[in-house]
């Protein structure tokens, strides 16, 4: 019961994320003088990277995160005290005979954008979730935790007041770990026979979420899909050229508005 009902609120999420992918979805705008000193944008850009064996590596710019807010953090023990996030239904705001909806969060291309209105909260990646092929007509919802101490350690999600902060470009591995691995999951097949026998076998092996800086994979690989979406120069795999694609493809996404008008002083910044 316990893995049917997880496997239900992953597509639940996969469905909601879709849905949301199909709208017009937008940042809010500060509302206010002190909302512009206050409020900030946090970006990132992402592949999860995976070998599909005999036919070479491959680069996915798509998945669904969750993140949660970090309260403390024991270095020691290398442990994090979380509070859980919940996600914001948009908001639908007519323009015209359109719709536009209003959210807190949008994500476009392998960029995850989130708009933060308290500067000084931190935050974690807690997991992933994304689509998997399973057979010639089937494919599954897989979802993935992060080490916390680990992620925040690597990617802490932080504010610029009154700015966007954009960190750069990560990739994401699944990888095997050890049994009594609490951040480890087993990947069930949809044959539950198939799911007996492996586990009378004591086959079943747990894998993690890993993210780490992009460290040359994308140009060793000769990724291009990756490369053209999360770089406006494909010869230069830069933060520079990241940070100039991100504005880039935050403006079209963005269309009107203060945050739109911020990226578009920034890319000219940054293009200098």
């Amino acid at each position: 019961m316990k893995i049917c009902l997880k496997y239900c609120y992953s597509i639940i999420l996969l469905f909601t994320f879709l849905n949301c992918k199909s709208k017009d979805l937008r940042l809010y705008d500060p509302a206010n003088n002190n909302e512009q000193k206050r409020h900030s944008i946090f970006a990132f850009g992402q592949y999860r990277f995976y070998n599909k064996f005999l036919f070479g590596s491959t680069a996915d710019l798509y998945g669904n995160f969750e993140i949660v807010e970090v309260i403390s953090v024991d270095h020691e023990g290398k442990k994090l005290i979380t509070s859980p996030v919940i996600p914001e239904e948009p908001f639908e705001v007519k323009n015209g005979e359109d719709s536009v909806f209003l959210s807190n969060f949008i994500e476009f291309d392998g960029y995850q954008t989130y708009l933060f209105i308290n500067p000084e909260k931190k935050y974690a990646l807690k997991n992933i979730t994304y689509s998997m092929p399973c057979g010639s007509d089937c494919t599954r919802n897989i979802q993935m935790k992060f080490n916390l101490y680990d992620s925040f350690k690597v990617f802490p999600i932080t504010a610029k007041p009154g700015n966007f902060n954009f960190a750069g470009v990560f990739k994401i591995t699944i990888e095997e770990t050890t049994s009594d691995d609490p951040d480890g999951t087993i990947i069930l097949s949809p044959d539950p026979l198939y799911n007996a026998m492996m586990e009378s076998l004591g086959k079943f092996k747990k894998q993690k979420a890993i993210i780490i800086p992009e460290d040359g994979t994308l140009k060793k690989e000769n990724l291009k899909n990756a490369i053209s979406a999360l770089y406006s120069n494909p010869e230069s795999i830069t933060l520079k050229s990241a940070e100039e694609k991100f504005y880039t493809e935050f403006i079209k996404k963005q269309k009107a508005g203060y945050w739109k008008e911020k990226a578009q002083a920034l890319i000219g910044t940054n293009k200098k």
